[in-house]
């Protein structure tokens, strides 16, 4: 047996490197790797071969290893298996264990970093985990998989997890999570998993991966902490204080409404009176988009009316004192063998179609020079800009032969579109909340919508971390009034139900978690029949004068004044104070504690009041 060990950790391997103990020095917890995880995989064929089923996608376990000493705080850890040799170097240093996946010395072309670790002498373990705002899920119910990469409205928000035991919590944070996901499961026989995956980079581990290990007391404030301190350590945290000194119009943002008004051009709506209503209804700020579409071609349609452009209300909107954000769409683009991202084959990559139009994805390195041309042309005068998806992409491989980029370029290179928009000192949103890139944008978006399950419930983790710097916002169509796309795409699935249209819900979530409020107050919209996109489209509409609206609005109101407050200041503390997670609180650094009620009966709380069913209440400091 080989050990390592500083004050907070010890970590003890077998001489074959296939038995690994971590031991929780300050809380006497040993917590074992689970020895069906150490995986690996061959196959450089799929693009994501093994985050997304790693028991069906050929990877199998390794057979054989042997370790080395390097020093007082480092082994390493060779392990060989059908699929080929995988090099682990666990070292102890100041932040936690980090355990790296040495490229330069591994075959392996994906494998588990470094596997699930369980507690010992403990009932099922929980896990936090940052899919959309955040789950707690409570190990409970039969079996399941669910495996998440950087992507979509299904996948991970922040590269960090934690498997929670009866004492402590143990910690994973991916550190490059380009290529990376995180695998959760449980088994037919019980077992909870949890482990990061690292996958290839253009077909084989092209760098060292890493993850850092640490642990922590067992509750969401803690876990959250520990990855706010990591990103406090490393690249900083961009606050609101210092995004306002550089564009000022950031400060608008707090106490805003978010103002979805639809992608298409409503003739019948009179926008002008629409937005001067809802100014006279206690809106003083608001964050309105999309006022115009901006893209490389016009003349399409969406839902069989043309795209929305408002830019002649831009003067009005100003005088109101409300943000004005166009719609930029650089990462959808018609077929072209010169911006278009290319498969391995050499293909253009379909992306989607809307009734017969069909797009094609943008290269990254192309999309950069298409938005500021759009910026500087057709989309001049906004005061904000919201970039479709680009936030909410997984990172992707472009085989283009004059500019061939793996991921981690992908999201370099996305990182330099949303920053189109910051350098001219707009605000900036995007679909998907991508916590890494906090510093290049201001909101980002896709929440679940109904906060308890039989066996989990939402919890604010992306505010516990950055609440001080980016807003999470719902997706531009899950507004307080909308229900027109819950079955999406899938996205009505039991598991994790999206989808707007459950206000008092939904405002009780936005309030705990100190998040502005959103309603499609008015305008035009299309859906997917039956949530196919191949069926088609069908439009609805919305007016001030909907009875959904109304309600909507009541309940926005409170929430957003509530932000207009504690917007910039920092979410510190969370408490889960009724089983299932019906009764939560949260605390801002302002002293204001919010508390939300999802049940369907009152509850008390101290030093907040009674809190009546399906609401919330503050205690203002």
């Amino acid at each position: 047996m080989h050990t390592i060990k500083d004050c907070d950790i010890a970590v003890t391997v077998s001489d074959d490197g296939d038995e690994i103990t971590l031991r929780d020095i300050a809380r006497s917890v040993r917590w074992r790797l689970d020895p069906a995880t150490p995986l690996a995989t061959a196959s450089p064929t799929a693009s994501v071969p093994f985050a997304c089923e790693p028991s069906r996608s050929g990877a199998v376990a390794f057979e054989t290893g042997e370790v080395e000493r390097r020093g007082d705080r480092a082994l390493l850890v060779t392990r060989d298996g059908p699929n080929g040799r995988a090099v682990f170097r666990y070292e102890l240093t100041p932040e936690g264990l980090r355990v790296t996946l040495l490229a330069a010395r591994s075959t392996v072309t994906a494998a588990a970093l470094p596997g699930a670790f369980r507690p010992q002498r403990s009932k099922a373990p929980c896990v936090a985990l940052p899919k959309n705002q955040g789950i707690w899920h409570r190990g409970t119910g039969g079996p399941f998989r669910f495996n998440m990469r950087r992507e979509g409205h299904g996948g991970f928000s922040m590269p960090f997890f934690a498997v929670v035991g009866e004492r402590d919590a143990l910690v994973t944070i991916i550190e490059a999570e380009a290529d990376a996901g995180i695998w959760f499961e449980k088994t037919a026989d019980g077992r909870i998993v949890a482990s990061a995956l690292a996958d290839p980079s253009l077909g084989r581990i092209a760098y060292d991966r890493s993850a850092l290990v640490s642990f922590t007391d067992p509750d969401l404030t803690s876990i959250c902490g520990a990855y706010r301190r990591y990103i406090e350590n490393g690249k900083g945290l961009t606050t609101w204080e210092e995004k306002i000194a550089k564009r000022p119009n950031v400060e608008r943002l707090f106490g805003a409404l978010m103002c979805f008004v639809g992608y298409c051009q409503d003739e019948k709506l009179d926008y002008a009176a629409s937005f001067r209503q809802l100014k006279a209804m206690g809106f003083d700020r608001a964050y309105v988009y999309p006022l115009a579409i901006g893209n490389l071609v016009e003349g399409f349609q969406m839902g069989g009316l043309p795209p929305i452009d408002q830019r002649r209300h831009l003067p009005l909107i100003e005088e109101l004192g409300y943000i004005s954000a166009a719609w930029m769409w650089t990462e959808d683009i018609p077929r072209s063998d010169e911006d278009c991202l290319l498969t391995a084959g050499g293909d253009p990559d379909f992306g989607w179609q809307i009734d017969e139009v069909k797009w094609f994805r943008a290269c990254p390195v192309r999309q950069v020079g298409i938005s500021n041309a759009i910026q500087d042309s057709r989309m001049k005068g906004f005061t904000g800009h919201h970039f479709d998806v680009t936030a909410s992409r997984a990172a992707l491989e472009c085989h283009h032969p004059d500019h061939p980029i793996d991921r981690r370029e992908d999201e370099a290179w996305r990182r330099k579109v949303l920053g189109s928009a910051r350098r001219r000192g707009l605000v900036v949103s995007s679909e998907g909340f991508w916590g890494t890139s906090a510093a290049d944008y201001d909101i980002g978006s896709v929440k679940i919508a109904l906060p308890l399950h039989e066996h989990w419930y939402t919890v604010p983790m992306t505010s516990l971390v950055y609440h001080d710097s980016l807003i999470h916002d719902w997706w531009e169509v899950d507004n307080y009034n909308n229900p027109h796309h819950r079955a999406q795409f899938g996205r009505g699935e039991n598991y994790f139900p999206l989808g707007g249209g459950y206000a008092r819900l939904q405002a009780a979530q936005d309030a705990l978690a100190g998040w502005p409020p959103n309603v499609m107050p008015f305008g035009a919209q299309y859906a997917f029949i039956e949530g196919e996109m191949a069926k088609g489209t069908e439009l609805y509409r919305y007016s001030l004068d909907s009875p959904e609206v109304q309600e909507a609005l009541e309940l926005a109101l409170p929430v957003a004044r509530l932000h207009r407050r504690i917007g910039k200041t920092a979410c510190v503390a969370h408490e889960t104070l009724a089983p299932g997670g019906a009764l939560q609180v949260t605390t801002f650094a302002d002293g204001t504690r919010v508390a939300a009620n999802f049940s369907e009966e009152p509850a008390a709380v101290d030093d907040v009041g009674i809190v009546a069913a399906e609401s919330w209440r503050a205690s203002l400091r």
